[in-house]
């Protein structure tokens, strides 16, 4: 799909923004634009972006209490996506060069992996807010309209 897009408008820069298992999906999608070659997207914004499908964090156990949205147990049955190549990781344990910002709350199951992956990818940028939970920008909280400003002052300066 990402490459029947910039087909289409090859001359517009493309930003993706994605939350949770989206987030998954465009790392999966940057391993293959890497992979590939491929025109890089301009902007890439993850919130509370999942990076290990496999939850297996140990420190995910300490976040479990406060995240009110998640559980590891809605989580269970799910099992690691295959590729047609086996080409694609885990986004958790792939080495990006490209900016990634990263809006995180401390109240997320998710928030260790977001974490770990800071720690090994030099160029995240990540935001994090703390007491809130999973996907928290898209709900009516005074800390998402910070994190639209972010992204808005993001695009406009790209």
């Amino acid at each position: 799909m990402y490459r029947r897009i910039v087909k289409l408008y090859p001359d517009d820069e493309m930003i993706l923004i994605g939350e949770s298992a989206g987030a998954l999906i465009i790392l999966s999608i940057m391993q293959l634009i890497n992979l590939k070659e491929a025109k890089k997207p301009k902007l890439i914004v993850l919130i509370s972006p999942w990076l290990d499908i496999t939850l297996s964090n140990y420190d995910i156990k300490d976040f479990v209490e406060d995240d009110k949205i998640l559980s590891v147990e809605r989580f269970k049955g799910i099992e690691a996506y295959e590729t047609k190549d086996g080409k694609v990781v885990p986004p958790i344990a792939y080495l990006y060069s490209e900016k990634i910002n990263i809006y995180a709350g401390t109240h997320d199951i998710l928030y260790p992996d977001m974490h770990l992956f800071e720690s090994i990818n030099p160029n995240i940028d990540m935001h994090v807010f703390q007491g809130c939970p999973h996907v928290f920008p898209l709900l009516p909280m005074k800390q998402s309209s910070i994190v639209h400003e972010s992204i808005i002052k993001h695009i406009e300066n790209l």
